[in-house]
């Protein structure tokens, strides 16, 4: 079964979303992302704050994990970034266009 790598990254506004996804795929570490609006609640530094946010999520080779987690921490704006990752299978030719998009 084929495999690639789900990224889950929250971002604080839609166009910081954008020009993070713009750099992952003009850099050929991601094939693709999507960006989705969100509506987030959590606790930060003792108060509860709220607020909507953009989730990216990218779709990569598991063998890139660790160079596009790296990537997505240096260009990433938020002091604690969000940056969830997972394995999932995958129909073949889907597989084959992720592999022809991302360098090796």
């Amino acid at each position: 079964m084929a495999k690639i790598l789900l990224f889950y990254i929250t971002n604080p506004s839609k166009e910081h979303a954008e020009r993070l996804s713009n750099e992952l795929v003009r850099g050929r570490l991601v094939a693709c992302t999507n960006i989705f609006p969100i509506n987030s609640f959590y606790e930060w530094k003792g108060e509860l704050g709220k607020g909507d946010e953009y989730v990216l999520i990218a779709k990569t080779l598991p063998g890139k994990e660790g160079v596009v987690r790296n990537e997505i921490e240096r260009l990433h704006e938020d002091e604690t970034p969000c940056v969830i990752s997972w394995e999932v299978s995958v129909n073949k030719k889907y597989f084959e266009w992720v592999k022809g998009e991302v360098s090796d």
